[in-house]
C-alpha cells in the first residue's frame, strides 16, 4: 500500500493521525462514515488526556514529585542560610564589643590622663626623696 492509500488523516495537539480504508463487514466505509469514526477516536483521545492531566491525583502526584526533586536543594540552601546567619550575627556581635571597648577606652581619657599626673607627681617625689637622702648622706658625712 502507498501513501495514496491513507485516505483521513487530522491533527490534534501537534500529532498527525493517518487513517487508512476501513472496512465493514463484506464492504468499505465511505469516507464521510471514516471521518466521522476518526474524529470520534480523536476526540475521545483528547477527552482522555485532558482528563489525565486535570485528574487530583495525578495533578498531587506531580507536585509531590516536584517536591521530592526540590526538596533537597531547598534543604540545603536553608542550611547555607541558617550557617550565614550565624556567622553575621557573630560578626555584628564582635564589631558591637570592639566598638562599646573603644567606646570605653574614650570615655576613661580622664582617667588615664590622671592616673599619668598621679606617676608624674610620684616620680617626681621619689626623686625629691631621693636627693634628701642623698643630701643628708653628704651633710652625715662632713
Amino acid at each position: 500500500m502507498g501513501t495514496r492509500d491513507y485516505i483521513m488523516s487530522q491533527s490534534i495537539g501537534g500529532v498527525t493521525i493517518a487513517v487508512r480504508s476501513l472496512k465493514k463487514g463484506d464492504g468499505e466505509l465511505t469516507q464521510s462514515e471514516q471521518g466521522k469514526l476518526v474524529k470520534s477516536s480523536l476526540d475521545n483521545l483528547e477527552n482522555f488526556i485532558t482528563v489525565s492531566a486535570n485528574e487530583p491525583s495525578l495533578a498531587l502526584y506531580r507536585i509531590q514529585e516536584h517536591v521530592r526533586k526540590s526538596v533537597k536543594r531547598l534543604v540545603d540552601r536553608k542550611l547555607a542560610n541558617e550557617s550565614l546567619n550565624e556567622n553575621t550575627r557573630g560578626a555584628i556581635f564582635d564589631t558591637e564589643y570592639a566598638l562599646d571597648a573603644a567606646d570605653n577606652i574614650a570615655r576613661s581619657k580622664t582617667a588615664f590622663k590622671t592616673v599619668n599626673s598621679s606617676l608624674k607627681n610620684a616620680i617626681h617625689l621619689t626623686q625629691q626623696i631621693n636627693h634628701s637622702k642623698r643630701q643628708s648622706e653628704r651633710n652625715a658625712e662632713y
